[in-house]
């Protein structure tokens, strides 16, 4: 088998074997890119049939300490693969499990995703995989009634309310963007969050930046109440943050 490691980007052979616009939209450089800059890790490991095996990450230290460990910040993770054989599947989380830990890397935590299971060629092998949560999935559709219909009588009556009552406003200038982080600050302020959870300007400005990523918020009488960041990738989209404000902001 064949392994490759690349920082800041994927391989140029990851693209022979992976259709990104099949994967989960956090496997795709862009996306990462934005959201890490040039500090995320792609590795590749293939074999002699082309079954392919991807995963992506970034390091957190641990201080104190020479060793790292690996935790997704963001969206789902894991070791995506372009096949279903089970064998290769385990093969190639040995070679990559020894590999991390020649570069210091102590443990990983995986979220895989609910839509994909690509934890299912992994239940007999060295991982640990348990249960979180429950996952909702429900159909979407591209026509706004049909979609509303699919909620009950009194979220229709919500949906209905909030739209005689608020503007959706996307979030452009710098004046706007600054709004955005202090309320996000002040949130994570609020409930006492990690000191991962809090960003510097840049992290922002390269979201704002992407053409993946739309800042919004809810606006009453020229007064920002809520914001939200809107991720959206081929068909995918997802609602990352919402932040409500304690006091009204004016976006004036």
């Amino acid at each position: 088998m064949k392994i490759y490691h690349c920082q800041g980007k994927h391989c140029a052979e990851v693209f022979d074997y992976f259709d990104f616009k099949k994967l989960d939209p956090f496997y795709d450089q862009n996306v990462l890119s934005a959201l890490f800059d040039e500090n995320w890790n792609s590795i590749l490991i293939v074999d002699e049939n082309k079954n392919a095996f991807l995963n992506v990450y970034v390091l957190n230290e641990i201080e104190g300490t020479d060793y790292y460990d690996i935790e997704p910040y963001f969206g789902n993770s894991g070791p995506i693969l372009n096949c279903d054989d089970i064998e290769f599947a385990n093969m190639a989380l040995d070679i990559y499990s020894n590999y991390q830990k020649k570069q210091n890397i102590i443990a990983e935590f995986f979220r895989f995703n609910p839509i994909y299971k690509n934890e299912r060629l992994f239940i007999n092998s060295r991982l640990r995989i348990f249960g979180t949560k429950k996952i909702v999935i429900v159909d979407c559709f591209e026509d706004e009634e049909m979609q509303i219909k699919q909620y009950s009588q009194s979220r229709r009556r919500i949906i209905r309310r909030a739209n005689e009552t608020f503007e959706f406003h996307e979030l452009i200038s710098e004046n706007e963007l600054d709004i955005f982080i202090n309320m996000y600050n002040n949130t994570m302020d609020r409930v006492a969050a990690e000191k991962k959870w809090y960003f510097d300007n840049n992290f922002y400005s390269r979201l704002g930046k992407s053409d993946n990523f739309r800042y919004y918020a809810a606006v009453h009488n020229n007064k920002i109440i809520s914001t939200i960041i809107h991720f959206c990738k081929y068909v995918i989209c997802i609602t990352c943050t919402n932040f409500k404000s304690k006091r009204i902001i004016s976006i004036t």
